[in-house]
């Protein structure tokens, strides 16, 4: 019986459910934008205090 009602789903439905699953995976692609950026900032600042710290040591 169980079987037999998902086949039975409108067109709609389905068509609906796929959306959501598409918006899902554009969410998910910013994700992995933000953490990219928020890595490549992260290793800027990372940079930074290396530097920082050798003219430092050289000062």
């Amino acid at each position: 019986m169980q079987s037999n009602a998902l086949s039975e789903k409108s067109p709609k439905q389905q068509h609906s459910e796929k959306q959501s699953t598409r918006q899902r995976s554009k969410q998910k692609g910013t994700k992995i934008e933000e953490h990219q950026t928020v890595l490549q900032s992260r290793k800027e600042q990372y940079t930074k205090g290396l530097h920082r710290a050798a003219t430092m040591r050289l000062g």
